[in-house]
């Protein structure tokens, strides 16, 4: 499902940001650089974002089930 970000996703986002530019920037940017960068620093920038937002940022929510 694709759904309209909402302030309390901002923690999600942050962390998945953090992971993101690791993963990319690995090799680019410094490790200190990349292990500087803070999951909370970045949940408190989306969440000021979010908050201010008019530009419909957008998230994708999957849930998993178990099957028997």
């Amino acid at each position: 499902m694709i759904r309209s970000a909402v302030v309390n996703d901002a923690p999600a986002i942050g962390a998945l940001k953090v992971r993101a530019w690791r993963a990319a920037y690995a090799g680019f940017m410094s490790a200190a650089c990349l292990d500087g960068l803070d999951p909370v620093e970045e949940a408190v920038d989306g969440t000021t974002r979010l908050d201010e937002a008019e530009d419909g940022t957008a998230v994708a929510e999957a849930r998993l089930v178990k099957h028997p």
